[in-house]
């Protein structure tokens, strides 16, 4: 298996792991644990050390500069995409794209993508 997509799957299980206990809270405490998670995940993707705080302190990070939060621009879906879901809180944007990124925590009492 290729090691880079073997790291993604860990990352993928620590963050899953990691945002089935936490309660939002700060700038992203109406957010869906779902966006939550994907916003991680593009943290970690984009080298960013794993931090929560830099979202709850500003969901934005980011978004408009080099801050540790994820480049929007670099991401598969678009500045645009995460502007909609980020900044405006248009969270039905995030799931009619990705619908089967519904946390099923029924599932070995784990959250999956």
């Amino acid at each position: 298996m290729d090691s880079n997509l073997t790291q993604k799957i860990v990352f993928e299980e620590i963050i899953s792991d990691f945002v089935r206990d936490y309660f939002p809270i700060g700038d992203i405490a109406d957010f869906p644990k779902e966006i939550i998670a994907a916003m991680l995940e593009w943290q970690v993707m984009q080298e960013y050390k794993l931090d929560i705080s830099i979202f709850e302190n500003d969901r934005l990070s980011g978004a408009y500069n080099s801050r540790p939060g994820f480049q929007w621009s670099e991401t598969l879906e678009g500045f645009e995409f995460w502007h909609d879901v980020v900044f405006y809180k248009e969270f039905e944007v995030f799931f009619e794209i990705y619908p089967d990124k519904k946390f099923d925590e029924i599932k070995n009492n784990k959250l999956t993508f």
